[in-house]
């Protein structure tokens, strides 16, 4: 009965650690709790267009002064140990000036100036420094591929790390993005060639202040400047656990049992009786009443 209970345990907790939340966009994502968010207005394209014939996110911008995202809340909160993976083709090899294809941040930005990283506390009208909360994200400034982390509770706590050595992006390529997080205090950014997550093309880990826990996603693009260009897709967004307990990792395996005993039926012990009923005692607890049978 222990041991059944142990099992039941390990698999209710695989169903919570194993939660996912994965975007395809295989429809519009602003018709389906996504919200859009365009301040730039310079710029004769919007941010965000959905692309309904190749079910995707594409991304256009010229130039601008502004910003533009799209956003949802997680279906799960995240914590620790997690990964979010990502598409993203560029269809520029210069992606100048600054492009967030993910931020992760535990509230719903609110404000004048939206963007998460922008707002600046002492002067609102001009951009940054970043807004006093945590978040993570993976940005490609020019064609080149990076982290990004604050710590809103520290005035320093915000950094920019480039891969090392430098990944560089180039245009009209597909490049599958994971971005895994390591006991809330460890971030490795990966990139990979194939939509299997076996082609490495660059990896690089770096050491991160311990965040709230995240439930926002944003997909923001351009930071601000007035020379952007910026064009390209994103797809197949999959956030779940890297290192949950699943069904695939619970081996079951019996032993053989053994006899430890043999009994009367009153319970005492005896040898091997022909013709007589017998219980016999197994060293997994189960018992049987035998009787062998000679003439």
């Amino acid at each position: 009965m222990k041991t059944f209970l142990s099992i039941l345990l390990i698999l209710l907790l695989s169903s919570v650690v194993d939660a996912q939340s994965i975007y395809v966009f295989s429809v519009d994502p602003l018709s389906n709790g996504w919200s859009y968010y365009d301040d730039y207005g310079s710029s004769p394209y919007p941010g965000f267009g959905y692309n309904s014939a190749n079910e995707r996110i594409d991304y256009k911008l010229t130039t601008s002064v502004d910003a533009s995202f799209i956003h949802t809340q997680l279906s799960s909160t995240l914590s620790k140990d997690y990964c979010i993976r990502f598409e993203i083709t560029p269809a520029n090899s210069n992606n100048y000036n600054t492009f967030f294809p993910l931020i992760l941040t535990p509230y719903e930005v609110t404000g004048t100036h939206l963007h998460p990283w922008r707002q600046n506390p002492i002067s609102p009208s001009a951009a940054g420094p970043m807004q006093n909360i945590d978040f993570l994200a993976v940005e490609v400034y020019s064609s080149e591929l990076r982290f990004f982390n604050r710590n809103g509770n520290q005035l320093t706590g915000s950094s920019i790390m480039s891969m090392n050595p430098t990944f560089q992006m180039q245009a009209n390529t597909t490049y599958r993005v994971e971005l895994e997080i390591s006991n809330s205090t460890t971030a490795t950014l990966s990139v990979y060639q194939d939509a299997g997550y076996t082609n490495l093309l660059g990896s690089s880990t770096y050491s991160i202040p311990v965040l709230e826990d995240m439930n926002h996603l944003y997909i923001a693009n351009s930071n601000g400047n007035s020379n952007c260009t910026q064009f390209g897709y994103l797809d197949n967004y999959n956030i779940d656990a890297c290192s949950g307990v699943g069904l695939e990792s619970i081996t079951f395996v019996t032993a053989e049992k053994q006899l430890v005993k043999i009994v009367d039926l009153l319970g005492r012990e005896t040898q091997i009786t022909p013709n007589t009923p017998l219980i016999y005692v197994f060293s997994d607890g189960s018992s049987e009443i035998i009787m062998k049978i000679e003439e």
